[in-house]
């Protein structure tokens, strides 16, 4: 999935649980290991249970989701994560 869209951080291993749920199966194990930039990391064993055939079909699943995803350039990102935002009332008067 990380070839598809990239280095999602502290997310990518929730992404990743997300597409391994889409298609397990009753009484399959999971283990979910997040990785640390320096801050540590986190493992986890999970068993599906039984009623995940009734969760199924609620939400889109992950590969639907990515199928959807749209490329947007670099300053448009840049203004969806208001990284280029001033304050309108300088801090003083060298601002």
């Amino acid at each position: 999935m990380s070839e598809e869209i990239g280095d999602c951080g502290a997310a990518s291993a929730l992404l990743g649980l997300a597409n391994v749920l889409d298609i397990a199966k009753a009484g399959d194990r999971i283990l979910l290991a997040s990785y640390g930039f320096g801050a540590g990391s986190d493992a986890i064993s999970l068993e599906v249970m039984p009623g995940i055939q009734d969760k199924r079909g609620r939400a889109p699943q992950v590969k639907a989701l990515l199928g959807r995803k749209e490329m947007v350039d670099y300053a448009t990102a840049m203004k969806y994560e208001h990284k280029y935002l001033r304050s309108i009332y300088p801090l003083g008067p060298m601002t």
